[in-house]
């Protein structure tokens, strides 16, 4: 339990005040009611197709035999892909996502448990 409310990031609006913006960039600012949880995907070669702003619903896949997989977070918004140089590595299987807040603890607990990928909506 400790681990997946650990795992969760919300960077959460103030209610009536507007929300923040980062640099200015596209898909950098959060909307009404969202906040961002960091997902760790199961591969940094699909966090390296992403970019800021783009939308995907996150898939979680279970240990049972057969796997199946389910939707956590439909339409969600990459805020930000956060570099990993520091750590050695080329690509962060690491991804910043914007979400309504009531996606954010299973999307989080998802995440914590491992298997999580995306489905890329179109650009």
């Amino acid at each position: 339990m400790l681990a997946g409310i650990g795992a969760l990031l919300a960077l959460t609006t103030l209610r009536g005040a507007p929300a923040p913006v980062v640099a200015d960039l596209p898909g950098h600012a959060l909307g009404p009611g969202e906040v961002v949880v960091p997902v760790v995907l199961t591969s940094g070669a699909v966090a390296s197709v992403l970019s800021v702003g783009d939308i995907v619903d996150i898939l979680g896949f279970s240990d049972a035999d057969p796997p199946t997989a389910a939707v956590i977070a439909r339409r969600a918004r990459v805020f930000d892909l956060p570099s990993s140089t520091a750590f050695g590595s080329s690509v962060s299987p690491v991804v910043l996502i914007a979400v309504p807040q009531d996606q954010a603890l299973p999307l989080s607990a998802a995440s914590a448990g491992g298997g999580v990928s995306v489905l890329l909506h179109d650009r």
